[in-house]
């Protein structure tokens, strides 16, 4: 996930990540055994989100983009946990196939289908790395679901920018990203024998099912 803030990592501070990346690689092989161990990364701050910190992309299924501002003004200690969680978050996405790259499973994917996507991986990374990003967060519950309809009305051509991001006409933000963690915590509270890892690999069709939405 990004927003295209950015701002150069030094060598030296880079290899301190990598050495965190490496540290929490056991845990998330643990909860994701399917994942592929040629994951690569590269950092690039281009893909960095301001009030976290951190952000990322999957760029391929064996390639992972990963932002860190040195320069962030908020808490040190969160911004590291934040980066945990843009790690988590991107891993899911290399097993979705929900990719910029050509091996993308999602060649012209719906706003929906970007929605779940999303959601099961803002789900994960809340859940297992224990962060708490802004574009997680649940707004009331009749806004969401008027949201939802709202996506599920949009055409192929939709603008990407204001629903994924921001839109400047209502000063709405992150409206994807909040519907599609509605829709995964939905589909985990209405089928409690599921954790988050079981939904990583659903396809969203099957995941708006089981979230009853």
């Amino acid at each position: 996930m990004s927003e295209k803030h950015n701002s150069s990592i030094e060598p030296e501070l880079m290899q301190t990540l990598e050495e965190h990346i490496e540290s929490w690689k056991p845990e998330l092989y643990s909860l994701l055994p399917g994942l592929s161990e040629e994951i690569e990364i590269q950092w690039d701050n281009s893909w960095g989100i301001k009030e976290a910190g951190t952000g990322g992309a999957c760029l391929t299924r064996n390639e992972i983009a990963m932002a860190f501002d040195p320069d962030f003004e908020g808490d040190k200690d969160e911004q590291l946990i934040n980066l945990k969680g843009t790690y988590f978050h991107e891993a899911v996405h290399t097993m979705q196939g929900w990719t910029f790259g050509e091996d993308a499973l999602y060649k012209n994917p719906s706003a929906i289908e970007g929605a779940v996507c999303e959601g099961v991986a803002t789900v994960f990374e809340k859940q297992r790395a224990h962060t708490a990003p802004l574009w997680g967060e649940s707004d009331d519950e009749e806004t969401l679901q008027q949201w939802l309809e709202e996506l599920k009305q949009l055409p192929p051509d939709f603008d990407h920018d204001k629903y994924y991001f921001y839109d400047p006409d209502t000063d709405r933000r992150w409206i994807i990203y909040k519907v599609g963690t509605y829709i995964a915590e939905k589909a985990l509270s209405n089928n409690p024998e599921l954790q988050i890892e079981d939904l990583v690999t659903r396809k969203p069709s099957e995941i708006l099912v089981l979230s009853g939405l």
